[in-house]
């Protein structure tokens, strides 16, 4: 076996140069010795064609004509990937030098098909994830264990879990050949927690790796309260329960939804009409589009 499998990192930048500069130069320290680094621009309103070669001549850059969205960009590298391994890190993360070798040691399990290391918020000791349930049945939600705690140690022991952390993932291409590629159809959001699931029925298990560390800015792309994240975290969430919910699960999401979920979304959001018509405008996409099995 070899001890330095080739490891593709795959990042994807929208109009955030700096941030993946910033990455791409944490990358560069990484103590691992065998990587292929592949940045994908989604049609960025500035070409970083310039200043990323300038800085890291040995990058991969990929200069998509459009915006595909998380999952069309990570694909398109995938395509162009060549390592055993491939991992998914956000723009908008930075790595510790040592932090590849332990996911590396687990992936290399038959049975283990995805994992991710411990995260934190950047140039804090505060955790955003340790690990996750899984997905509930009735809400389509998961509880990220360590959300916003100090770390003190506490989720220091690696463990099966529930969902991957879309800002840093790792899997083998054995397992990419077997599955397929990310689903596009929900362009931003969910589209890791779709994957996931689709991991675990082909009868793989999801890591936590608490001796790697990620650090993540969170979401510089995206606002926390932008209409863009309200209507793609509403309207996918709805689209995964819808299809892969099976047995009494079919009937029984819906119905909490519509008691639940609904209003108290519908109450959260009733302040700021933008985010507002973007929530309606999620569930009205869902009523006109039919689900792709």
């Amino acid at each position: 076996m070899d001890k330095y499998p080739l490891v593709s990192v795959i990042t994807i930048n929208y109009n955030e140069v700096d941030a993946t500069l910033d990455l791409l130069e944490s990358i560069s320290k990484v103590s691992y010795p065998n990587l292929e680094v592949i940045v994908v621009d989604n049609a960025s309103r500035e070409n970083p064609k310039n200043r990323i070669e300038e800085k890291f001549p040995h990058v991969k850059l990929i200069l998509s004509d459009k915006n595909l969205g998380f999952a069309g960009g990570n694909n398109l590298a995938i395509k162009n990937s060549t390592g055993e391994f491939i991992l998914f890190l956000n723009n908008d993360t930075v790595v510790d030098s040592g932090f590849l070798l332990p996911l590396i040691n687990v992936l290399r399990h038959p049975s283990v098909g995805l994992v991710s290391p411990k995260i934190k918020y950047h140039n804090s000791n505060l955790l955003q994830y340790a690990g996750s349930s899984t997905l509930s049945k009735l809400t389509g939600r998961s509880k990220r264990f360590g959300f916003k705690e100090q770390d003190n140690g506490q989720f220091d022991i690696k463990k099966e879990t529930g969902l991957a952390h879309g800002a840093a993932m790792m899997t083998k291409k054995s397992v990419i050949n077997e599955i397929g590629l990310m689903s596009e159809e929900y362009f931003l959001y969910y589209e890791e927690v779709d994957w996931c699931h689709k991991i675990n029925k082909a009868g793989y298990k999801i890591w936590y790796i608490p001796n790697s560390t990620v650090y993540h800015k969170a979401s510089l792309s995206t606002n926390k309260l932008s209409s863009l994240k309200t209507y793609y975290m509403n309207r996918n969430r709805i689209l995964f329960m819808r299809k892969h919910s099976y047995g009494i699960y079919k009937y029984l999401w819906p119905i909490f939804y519509l008691i639940s979920t609904f209003p108290k979304t519908f109450l959260q959001n009733i302040h700021n009409m933008d985010l507002l018509k973007a929530y309606i405008k999620s569930i009205l996409w869902n009523f006109k589009n039919s689900v792709k099995k």
